[in-house]
């Protein structure tokens, strides 16, 4: 849901969980991943195929107009 470009507000509504454990969960995943954002860490993912160049571009782009 990170390439999604919503806010963490909405991804945690999505998912049911608080704001708070979204937050943490992904710091987890950028610590593993050895980034500091999430644009940083779509970009891990597009390097390694899990994601297409679109997505990240979108979800980048979306995520800077906040």
């Amino acid at each position: 849901m990170l390439d999604s470009g919503l806010p963490q507000t909405e991804i945690a509504a999505q998912l049911n969980v608080s704001v708070s454990t979204l937050k943490k969960q992904t710091g987890s995943i950028y610590r593993k991943l050895g980034v500091g954002s999430r644009r940083e860490a779509l970009h891990i993912a597009h390097v390694h195929g899990l994601i297409d160049g679109i997505q990240a571009a979108q979800a980048t782009q979306s995520g800077q107009r906040r």
